[in-house]
């Protein structure tokens, strides 16, 4: 089976005025496969946003070079223009993060926002895209879909609103799901509901997820893979069992055990 995304030496550097580029991304290279949940870890500055973002063309071109290949059905995601990436974005690759209120508009009904992905990628009439917001809506746990539909962000919880940008990240069946610490915001309850959500979608749909959080009980309960990152490197990759009980890196042990009280950052042995 052909892996749905390929990326091969991945690279990206921060340009500045003054001073030599800023290395985020180094020589990064795995594959996705349709179905698969690949969890990506590290520590904070590792590279993990840096990366999804790149995959979706959302750095400033002028700030940042990308050198490599990540090629999706044949195409090369880091070679297309804005136009061709607006295109892809919602409907090849979607995105959510831990900042639900940043995807969606505070004075536009959060209905109106999900039901508008699915009209700009031009595929039903307007009345036929709100009928699959309301669906999705109900997919996603939010009864009465018709009260959330009317409903704007602010009227909703944390939870809620990060409900209503899964509805709006898969209203297009995208063949990937790009998850930014996507339960970081949520308390434990909300956390485990989400996660059990993912589960549910990636079974039903046969979705493939990048999940990127630094939470190992997170990872525990929906990777199928894991990639380690450090310092813009994946320095060690392989099923879920063998990085959580037989990892040889110092690093990625000291991330998966609890962190001791008072410690701040991982110190080499």
């Amino acid at each position: 089976m052909e892996p749905i995304l390929q990326v091969r030496h991945l690279t990206a550097r921060f340009l500045a005025h003054r001073g030599a580029p800023q290395c985020a991304l180094d020589d990064v290279t795995f594959d996705i496969f349709s179905g698969e949940v690949v969890g990506l870890m590290g520590e904070s500055g590792a590279g993990k946003t840096t990366l999804g973002l790149a995959l979706l063309g959302l750095h400033d071109k002028e700030r940042v070079a990308l050198s490599g290949s990540a090629l999706m059905h044949g195409q090369d995601l880091l070679m297309r223009n804005e136009r061709a990436l607006q295109k892809i974005r919602g409907s090849k690759i979607s995105l959510i993060s831990q900042e639900p209120g940043l995807a969606l508009c505070p004075v536009r009904r959060v209905g109106e926002q999900i039901a508008e992905v699915m009209h700009a990628h031009g595929r039903r009439s307007w009345k036929e895209c709100r009928a699959q917001a309301e669906g999705w809506l109900n997919r996603v746990g939010l009864e009465p879909p018709a009260r959330y539909f009317a409903a704007y962000p602010h009227q909703l919880s944390g939870g809620q609103l990060q409900r209503v940008v899964l509805a709006q990240a898969l209203i297009c069946s995208p063949d990937l799901l790009i998850a930014d610490e996507p339960t970081a915001a949520l308390d434990a309850c909300h956390q485990a509901q989400f996660v059990n959500l993912l589960r549910e979608f990636k079974s039903r749909l046969g979705l493939a997820i990048l999940l990127i959080s630094h939470t190992p009980e997170i990872q525990a309960s929906l990777a199928d893979r894991l990639l380690i990152m450090r310092a813009g490197r994946i320095v060690e990759e392989g099923g879920l069992h063998k990085i959580f009980h037989a990892s040889c890196e110092p690093y990625t042990r000291a991330m998966l055990r609890p962190i001791p009280r008072g410690a701040t950052e991982y110190v080499e042995p």
